[in-house]
């Protein structure tokens, strides 16, 4: 949905189909949940990702990032970072920032 919204000021045939797709989907997986375990050593673990070079029309870079509670994933995000960064050490600290303040 995320790669869908980019499009919704011109949106062409293809995305309508892939926007019905992951209605489809979601619909189908209503029944899904969460499920959390009694532990005492239940921990929140995070992991972050970033590509450098980003896509080549505006040249950022996406910063992603994902968080679990135990053994269920309880947030994620993807985004385009602000800055453009000038090696892929830069892009990974950026991405280490905004994944930090989501935590937050």
């Amino acid at each position: 949905m995320n790669v869908l919204s980019e499009f919704y000021v011109e949106p062409k045939n293809c995305h309508w189909i892939s926007s019905n797709h992951i209605l489809r989907y979601l619909q189908g997986t209503i029944h899904y949940f969460l499920k959390y375990d009694k532990r005492n050593d239940v921990h929140l673990i995070g992991y972050t990702n970033s590509d450098w070079g980003g896509k080549e029309k505006d040249g950022r870079n996406m910063t992603r990032g994902c968080f679990y509670f135990g053994s269920s994933m309880v947030s994620w995000m993807r985004r385009k970072q602000e800055l453009i960064a000038m090696s892929s050490v830069e892009a990974k600290y950026i991405a280490s920032c905004e994944v930090s303040k989501e935590v937050v």
